[in-house]
């Protein structure tokens, strides 16, 4: 097709018509108007999508397009499944509509379940099956909405399976009451059920008190969270033993509530409640406990007991204990003071302390009847004081001497007798010779003539002097003066003739028995007196 010409200078330019399908707008050209337009033709309006479904379109909605229709996977067309914009500018079908594919009939929740589908009862729509708490599924766990194979519209889908149920689970066996028990359940053996169980007097349950059917995931059978517990009976640890010295008797040996009675054989007392029972002591446990410890039995004892005595002997037949008889003997040298046998005899209170018949006796050392006394001026040293065997040693004074004898000791006669064989001695003072008044002179002495005596001499004469020139002696512990006694006497005139001679004989010592030999001259002229001396 040619370009038309212009009509005149303001003519609207060319129209470069192409082959294609357009609808002339305007047959004529007027004046100074634009040459027509051809406008492809649309169909108005556009089909729509169908809910649940898509639209694909060749050439969207201008002349000659073709629209192609699909339902989603579940769903099914009503109407045609496409549509062509023809050149009248209308369709040639509406668009379908896209109706879900239902499976009858719907899944209901079963009874003491629920049901959860993704789509309800729509074709592709899976739905599960749960059960409550305590109950199992029964049959498959999930159906799937799907196609049926014996419709050929697709109309309607159907169930992949039948609808589940829900059953009770329980546990198997089921649970009993344990021997010597009972057992109490809130559901007998449904799942959820607690048991309790109980055991009779007497009896202690050995394991768990509470158990519950619990539900075991998947399966119809539960499981017991415990198994069922036993009912042992309650006895009391340890056995009891006959006490020493006694014995004990039970009513029903070591049962529960079993009475044991303790006794004492002769010469013991029991100490303790005398019984005891055996009774739970609320633990739980198969252990009883005994209501009393078990009672003993205690020899009855003598206090004090009887030790030998000082330097003696004792011996009893049972020691201290009821019935024996202690006898009791001293060592040489002492003597029994008390009965020599004594018993334990019961006390008056019956109690464990018994009583001696009688006191214990002592062992006394034997003794001379009394201390010998010490001499007057002197003592007594004894090595033993006044028991058997002592030695008393007499001594006296300085300046006594001892007249009597010197020992005496304490020693027992054939008839059991205790003496002194001798007699305490005396203690006399030791005394000098006695001296003669001195002529024509005097003498003074400080103890006459006894020991440790000092005499002293002098003349009173005139022309008299002592001769020998001593003016005093002391008389000795030997009895004896330590110088003679001297004498007054005048010097003699040359030539003096002796008139006579007197011998004196007397001892020096009384001991030694010394004989001393003194001359004593006498004349008229009073010369002085010659003495002899014993020798060296």
């Amino acid at each position: 097709m040619k370009r038309a010409a212009n009509a005149h200078s303001n003519a609207m330019p060319d129209i470069d018509w192409r082959e294609q399908q357009f609808l002339l707008v305007k047959k004529t050209c007027y004046g100074t108007r634009r040459a027509p337009v051809c406008r492809q033709h649309v169909c108005e309006p556009r089909l729509m999508v169908p809910n649940n479904g898509r639209k694909t379109c060749s050439k969207a909605n201008y002349a000659g397009s073709q629209c192609n229709f699909t339902c989603n996977t579940g769903y099914r067309m009503e109407g045609s499944s496409h549509s062509m914009c023809q050149d009248d500018q209308t369709w040639s079908h509406s668009a379908p509509e896209c109706r879900p594919i239902l499976c009858f009939p719907p899944h209901v929740a079963p009874t003491n379940g629920a049901i959860r589908c993704t789509n309800e009862n729509v074709l592709g729509s899976k739905c599960r099956f749960m059960c409550d708490k305590d109950y199992a599924v029964v049959g498959p766990k999930a159906s799937f909405c799907k196609k049926s194979y014996y419709r050929k519209d697709d109309s309607n889908g159907e169930w992949s399976t039948l609808p589940a149920t829900c059953q009770k689970i329980t546990c198997t066996p089921d649970m009993v009451a344990p021997q010597y028990g009972r057992i109490d359940c809130t559901d007998g053996s449904n799942a959820g059920s607690r048991c309790t169980f109980y055991c009779n007097s007497g009896y202690s349950m050995i394991g768990s008190m509470y158990t519950a059917c619990l539900n075991e995931i998947g399966t119809l059978t539960g499981v017991w969270q415990n198994p069922a517990p036993v009912c042992r009976p309650i006895q009391c640890d340890p056995r009891l033993e006959n006490p020493e010295r006694g014995q004990v008797s039970c009513l029903n040996g070591v049962e529960l509530g079993s009475m044991c009675r303790f006794t004492c054989d002769y010469g013991n007392v029991l100490l303790g409640s005398g019984q005891t029972t055996c009774t739970d002591d609320g633990n739980g446990d198969v252990i009883g406990v005994w209501s009393a410890p078990p009672s003993r039995c205690e020899p009855i004892v003598c206090l004090p007991l009887h030790e030998a005595p000082t330097n003696g002997f004792v011996s009893c037949t049972n020691d201290a204990f009821l019935g024996s008889v202690c006898e009791f003997s001293c060592d040489d040298s002492y003597k029994l003071i008390g009965n020599p046998i004594c018993s334990c005899t019961m006390g008056s209170d019956g109690g464990l302390v018994g009583r001696w018949s009688d006191y214990a006796p002592v062992c006394l050392r034997k003794s001379c009847p009394a201390q010998l006394l010490d001499p007057m001026n002197g003592q007594t040293i004894c090595t033993d004081a006044i028991f058997l065997g002592s030695e008393c040693e007499f001594t006296c004074h300085d300046n006594h001497m001892r007249v009597g004898p010197l020992y005496s000791n304490c020693i027992e006669l054939e008839d059991g007798s205790v003496v002194w064989d001798r007699p305490v001695p005396k203690c006399e003072p030791i005394k000098c010779p006695d001296q003669f008044p001195l002529a024509h002179g005097e003498m003074t002495c400080s103890k006459s003539n006894f020991a440790t005596s000092r005499c002293q001499f002098r003349c009173t004469a005139d022309n008299y002097q002592l001769y020998p020139p001593t003016t005093e002696n002391h008389c000795l512990n030997t009895s004896n003066w330590d110088v003679p006694k001297p004498c007054c006497a005048r010097p003699c005139p040359p030539f003096a003739v002796m008139d006579f001679v007197v011998v004196h004989l007397h001892p020096f010592t009384r001991r030694k028995s010394v004989l001393g030999v003194s001359l004593q001259q006498r004349s008229r002229h009073s010369f002085p007196d010659l003495v002899a001396r014993p020798p060296n």
